[in-house]
């Protein structure tokens, strides 16, 4: 073989690869994996929804899903806990002033918030089905509240056990 059959050969392989490389995507997340991390540690699952532009379209349905248990929460809060939380407070002497009730409306409106922000996704959604940047850190952001909130009532609940073990003791 010549060298300029030789040439020719390399040159021809090196135009296939640079089609190939040219047509290579990274490869797409999975549903099961997005799935996985929103169990596990939804901060991963939120980014990579963010990179994969086919998951755009679930943070319309996940402002619905976290406002939605946001509003039962606060609705347990309210019914269940809260009242006896006010029935300890009776029976130590002490006046709470709001009643531990600002605290579930202020959960409520942040519920109400995300699912009227789940609609405006929906709308917002382009044809292909992708958002901007600002309305998904919008959500990413209204996500933290829904970590954020219920763990300073998880705390409050803990305090509250420990208020009733020193009643009883």
């Amino acid at each position: 073989m010549t060298t300029e059959a030789k040439n020719a050969e390399y040159q021809k392989a090196v135009a296939q690869l640079d089609a190939k490389a040219a047509t290579f995507a990274p490869p797409k997340t999975s549903s099961w994996v997005i799935i996985f991390f929103l169990t596990l540690f939804p901060p991963i699952a939120f980014y990579l929804m963010w990179k994969d532009e086919k998951y755009h379209g679930w943070f319309a349905y996940l402002n619905w899903l976290f406002g939605i248990s946001l509003v039962l929460f606060s609705a347990f809060l309210f019914f269940a806990i809260l009242p006896k939380i006010n029935s300890l407070y009776a029976q130590i002497g002490y006046q709470n002033p709001n009643k531990g009730g600002t605290f579930a409306v202020v959960m409520v409106i942040v519920a109400v918030l995300q699912i009227i922000w789940g609609f405006i996704l929906k709308k917002k959604q382009r044809g292909d089905g992708k958002l901007s940047t600002t309305y998904l850190l919008i959500s990413i952001a209204l996500f933290a509240l829904d970590y954020i909130i219920p763990t300073i009532l998880y705390s409050s609940v803990l305090s509250l056990s420990a208020l009733e073990s020193i009643i009883a003791g």
